[in-house]
């Protein structure tokens, strides 16, 4: 018996697949998630050209269980190593980066109640994944401290608190059915908060205005005397002096393999416009273009380079399994941090090779198909804001420096967002 097809993405009340479709080791091959990614990269020109959110797309994705790639088996999910999950987004990225990024915290907060302890607080949240729940994050503020939590407040009212403050960069958040948000309390302690998307006195405002990931829904999300009861908030303060860090490297190399992403992305539109141009530059040294040894070594560069991000992003994604692998085994603190440092190392050295390659590849690709590349029908421009952006989020000086003091200096790397 063969395996039901995904649904369109534009059809969203087709019955979600069962979850033993993501336990077939070639569920990619499927031919209904292939359908899916396909209108993923057709569509990918018109949504930024119009300004349409991937509503419809991301509700597929949940509905069809891919939220739960990392949930244990005991869960219904198939268990994927983060190796795994990584080569599954830059697949997503590589035909529209906005819907990888928009995904990110849904799978960063995965990553984050993986790594808490047995016990109810994480079996609820793993359950909520399970049942098909999407995760947005709503942390940064436009001022305050780089903590987080900035001007946002919790007040003790009888039965919960109430949350007021107004976030940005809120990645995610409008495609979301819960929000995970830092808020200080009237002492001065920092939460993690965990809010209904829908719930009264949310407001998610897509007014985020960047030139690249414009559909990630990166914008501003307000809460006004949103009430919260006891249970979503998450005590503990992920960022507090001598907490254990909460899945960093995995926060930032998932970034970097949504640019690795665009460089594959890159490829494939370069492929296709050498296959389908009608003539050559008039100095070529072929009168078809596919046949000009010179555009010919264009593409293989960008081959190449695609290889490239695509080997550093799994190579850091097995120090990523490792520290979680040790963080499940309860190892010493000591040797924890020891895995944990080896994952932001590779992390930030994956960081600094994919984004030069990426900003290369997307000029590379304009030398291939010449001024006609640049008509706006195309939006070829795209590829470069997009990795352009996404790279935007950590200057690449800051991770350098810290390479560059751990090997002459052997000073410890950043413990949090690095």
């Amino acid at each position: 018996m063969s395996e039901p097809e995904l649904a369109s993405p534009s059809i969203a009340t087709h019955a979600p697949a069962p979850l033993s479709l993501i336990h077939n080791a070639q569920f990619i091959e499927q031919p209904g998630l292939q359908h899916w990614l396909t209108r993923l990269r057709e569509g990918a020109v018109a949504r930024e050209q119009q300004r349409t959110l991937l509503f419809d797309e991301l509700r597929t994705f949940a509905q069809w269980g891919l939220g739960t790639l990392r949930l244990p088996a005991e869960l219904g999910g198939p268990g994927w190593t983060v190796p795994q999950l990584l080569d599954f987004v830059r697949l997503i990225a590589a035909h529209d980066p906005n819907a990888a990024h928009a995904l990110r915290n849904h799978f960063l907060f995965v990553e984050i109640i993986l790594s808490l302890p047995p016990g109810a607080l994480r079996q609820r949240w793993l359950l909520h994944i399970a049942d098909g729940a999407l995760l947005g994050d709503a942390n940064s503020e436009r001022t305050g401290p780089i903590s987080k939590g900035g001007a946002s407040l919790l007040h003790k009212i009888a039965g919960g608190w109430r949350l007021n403050g107004r976030k940005f960069y809120s990645t995610g958040c409008i495609y979301a059915d819960w929000l995970f948000v830092t808020a200080y309390d009237t002492a001065g302690h920092q939460h993690w908060v965990m809010v209904p998307a829908q719930a009264p006195g949310v407001e998610l405002i897509d007014d985020w205005d960047g030139f690249g990931q414009r559909l990630t829904g990166s914008g501003t999300t307000v809460f006004t005397d949103v009430f919260i009861p006891d249970a979503d908030i998450l005590v503990e303060d992920m960022a507090r002096p001598g907490a254990v860090p909460k899945q960093g490297a995995f926060a930032q190399l998932y970034l970097t393999t949504a640019v690795a992403g665009v460089i594959d992305g890159i490829l494939h539109d370069a492929t296709r416009l050498l296959q389908e141009r009608p003539r050559n530059f008039p100095h070529g040294t072929t009168d078809s273009a596919r046949q000009d040894p010179l555009l010919l070594e264009g593409i293989g560069y960008l081959s190449t380079w695609s290889f490239a991000a695509s080997a550093a992003i799994r190579t850091a994604a097995q120090t990523i399994d490792t520290l979680q692998a040790a963080r499940s085994a309860r190892l010493t603190e000591a040797e924890t941090a020891q895995a944990a440092q080896a994952a932001s190392l590779a992390a930030a050295q994956a960081k600094l090779l994919v984004d030069d390659l990426a900003t290369r590849a997307a000029t590379r690709l304009f030398d291939l198909a010449g001024a006609s590349a640049t008509s706006t029908t195309l939006a070829l421009d795209r590829h470069w804001r997009n990795a352009r952006t996404i790279a935007s989020h950590n200057p690449p000086a800051f991770k350098a420096r810290a390479i560059g003091d751990l090997h002459v200096n052997d000073a410890p790397l950043p413990r949090f967002f690095f």
